[in-house]
């Protein structure tokens, strides 16, 4: 543990991406945690830059999750294959993540209006990584994740989904709003309902246990 502990860095926005200041770079041992560590950030930015940018390779990522979920081959792979599957497409949600999480841990902490042209500035960054993970169509591709039977899948991309609305980006809402009234994709809803229901059993255990 202590090795891990080394190897990954203190949690703390100085150390995992460099700007200046002693935050922590995510919630220790939450359902939106991520992984620390020189390693992640070289594999985040492969993908973006702290300027927003997005390299179009980041369409591969969506696409590698997409077909996760639709390629009818996956059924005939091996329990080994199957398992390696699942933890590169948690590796990919993860870092799609990232390249908003990044951002915003950039807007100024003592800005609560948002007002601020620094505030501004950032959200423009935020904003530009969002819409180019929409303009891969990456939460309508994701959104179907939600039926996985991997729970750590599931909890990954509404993590994700989550940090592409960030601040109500109109352009994904539109995307989202577009896909619901154009498909009879009800399956999101069915999804969203029954994650609820087994939080609410999971909740309802560790009081009734005192954890």
């Amino acid at each position: 543990v202590n090795f891990k502990k080394a190897y990954e860095g203190p949690n703390t926005v100085r150390v995992q991406i460099g700007y200046p200041s002693d935050t922590q770079y995510c919630e220790d041992g939450e359902d939106e945690d991520l992984p620390l560590g020189k390693e992640f950030q070289d594999h985040v930015s492969c993908f973006s830059n702290r300027n927003g940018d997005v390299d179009p390779h980041a369409s591969k990522l969506v696409q590698q999750l997409f077909i996760l979920y639709s390629d009818p081959n996956l059924g005939r792979l091996s329990e080994s294959a199957r398992l390696e599957q699942e933890r590169t497409s948690v590796a990919s949600l993860q870092v799609l993540r990232a390249m908003i999480h990044n951002q915003i841990l950039l807007l100024p902490e003592d800005d609560d209006s948002g007002q601020s042209k620094g505030y501004q500035r950032t959200m423009e960054r935020v904003r530009r990584v969002q819409d180019a993970l929409n303009s891969f169509q990456s939460p309508l591709k994701i959104v179907p994740l939600l039926s996985h039977h991997n729970d750590e899948i599931v909890r990954e991309t509404l993590a994700l989904l989550a940090a592409i609305l960030y601040r109500g980006n109109r352009n994904v809402q539109y995307s989202f709003e577009n896909y619901f009234l154009n498909t009879r994709e009800e399956t999101f809803f069915i999804d969203v309902q029954g994650r609820l229901q087994r939080s609410m059993v999971a909740t309802r255990e560790r009081l009734f246990f005192g954890v």
